[in-house]
């Protein structure tokens, strides 16, 4: 296979926030004092939308130096006509000079990118596939921001791919929308049977009974295939953060009084006036020695105020870490002769020049 060209990139940066209860400490961070909400979306770049209504994005975590490659990149497949996604989990192509290359993964040839790009993209070999159904009129109905997927639950899911130990015990997830990061977790879990996973149950919470409704049919319908021997309990369970800051026992009946060692929040802290309530439910449902994992866009103030405030109120010791994201906005599949997608795609494009 011959070399892709160069091309651009959207580097999109994401925060993995860690925090454990031990003695307090300041956060190792600069941290901006800007008030100002950013955009929920982190560009206004514009999909590349085929005929049919389809808009194809690829996330790769971006490479850092190491010669290991991470177990998996995801494909959106995006039909705005239907509010529906499809995300494929492919093995990442490795690199031509690479000694852990094979003849199998040089099968999988470069796929075109959009007109906004200056080359190809090796996809790489399909692992497995979901289908996400997402809520008609998205965050202007009255599901909210939970009617529809965001990307930092993409970054979250590709990020412990490659740190599967720090998903251990009880965990559960915050805010968890129609339910694709814990189901990406919870596949990607089962993709390497050499390597046993820690976590020991998975409960998806949010404020929205319309969300939840959606989220419980994703989970349903995602999982169908997969043997509850080798996945963890799912649970599903109403929990809204201000009720939950303003009653700690309605917090503790919903969930059961149980603690988590996992707590999971993926583009939570987007508004001031939720800081505290969300703050103060993370430490509340948090067991002692556990660790919470807050993913969202780096420059929101929200997100970093509310480091300040589990770190400054709360006690809690506070790690930032950044993790960068290559997002390709590819060409529609329909565009490129002989690419029809199935269940079985193996990755195999015919390469053409971006438009």
């Amino acid at each position: 296979m011959s070399q892709a060209p160069s091309l651009r990139r959207h580097h999109s940066t994401f925060s993995p926030f860690s925090t454990t209860p031990t003695s307090c400490r300041e956060a190792q961070a600069h941290v901006s004092t800007e008030t100002v909400d950013m955009p929920l979306m982190i560009e206004y770049d514009e999909f590349y939308v085929s005929d049919d209504g389809i808009a194809r994005t690829f996330y790769e975590l971006h490479a850092t130096g190491s010669t290991k490659k991470p177990p998996f990149a995801i494909e959106e497949r995006y039909d705005l006509k239907q509010a529906k996604k499809t995300f494929v989990l492919r093995k990442p192509a490795p690199d031509e000079n690479s000694p852990h290359s094979s003849n199998e993964d040089q099968d999988a040839q470069p796929e075109v990118l959009s007109r906004n790009s200056l080359g190809a993209v090796d996809l790489g070999k399909v692992i497995t596939s979901v289908h996400i159904q997402e809520i008609d009129q998205g965050v202007f109905g009255s599901a909210g921001t939970g009617a529809t997927t965001w990307e930092a639950s993409l970054a979250m899911a590709l990020y412990f791919g490659t740190q599967r130990h720090q998903l251990s015990g009880n965990v559960v997830e915050l805010g968890c929308g129609v339910g694709v990061g814990s189901i990406l977790n919870i596949l990607a879990s089962t993709l390497d049977h050499r390597e046993r996973s820690h976590v020991k149950s998975v409960t998806l919470t949010d404020g929205n009974d319309e969300v939840l409704q959606q989220c419980r049919s994703n989970v349903h319908q995602a999982l169908a295939g997969v043997p509850p021997s080798t996945r963890p309990p799912i649970s599903i369970k109403n929990l809204e953060w201000k009720e939950a800051f303003e009653s700690q026992d309605r917090c503790s009946d919903i969930l059961g009084g149980a603690k988590y060692k996992t707590v999971i929040a993926c583009d939570c802290a987007y508004r001031h006036q939720a800081i505290k309530p969300l703050s103060e439910t993370l430490a509340s449902i948090l067991q002692p020695e556990g660790t919470i994992h807050m993913f969202g866009p780096y420059n929101r103030s929200a997100f970093l105020e509310t480091c300040r405030y589990l770190s400054r109120e709360l006690n809690l010791d506070v790690t930032l870490e950044w993790v960068e994201i290559n997002r390709y906005r590819l060409k529609p599949a329909s565009e490129i002769e002989g690419s029809g997608w199935s269940e079985k795609d193996d990755g195999s494009f015919a390469s053409q020049c971006a438009a």
